[in-house]
């Protein structure tokens, strides 16, 4: 059995930008088109976005303050690990196989959210966008594996 990569212990999605994340216990992965009801459904680049709990901590000690995983407004978080950003690898994530797409890059949203700096300290730490290749619901409590 491979090790899980950490385990789901957020889920959130936001109907449009910059609208209130609703947070849920689970939610449908669509292929080729994301998780239902949230606003980046339908663009290939970014379908799902992931982060880790303990490379959000490893940010915030750059940075000298926390870094609320809420205010990041990313779909998914993990209780921990380093999550894989070598495009193209598949991961399970409970039931759905994702595709790595891209490292998701601290935008000027997290200056604004979280100060000077943070832009920076999340450089590599800010989670990965991710394509739906296998649908599945996703709950909390799910795992991140990597194939076999």
């Amino acid at each position: 059995m491979i090790e899980p990569l950490g385990s789901v212990t957020r889920i959130s999605i936001a109907e449009a930008t910059m609208t209130e994340l609703q947070m849920l216990d689970e939610i449908e992965a669509i292929a080729d088109f994301g998780l239902a009801g949230d606003r980046h459904a339908g663009n290939p680049a970014r379908q799902v976005s992931i982060q880790s709990q303990a490379e959000l901590n490893t940010a915030s000690q750059r940075l000298g303050r926390p870094i609320d995983c809420d205010l990041s407004r990313r779909n998914i978080t993990l209780d921990r690990g380093a999550l894989p950003r070598t495009r193209g690898q598949r991961l399970w994530l409970g039931e759905a196989e994702l595709e790595v797409f891209a490292d998701a890059a601290p935008c000027s949203l997290m200056t604004a959210q979280f100060g000077d700096g943070a832009r920076e300290a999340l450089k590599r730490l800010a989670g990965i966008h991710c394509r739906v290749f296998t649908g599945a619901m996703i709950r909390i409590g799910d795992q991140l594996r990597l194939p076999e």
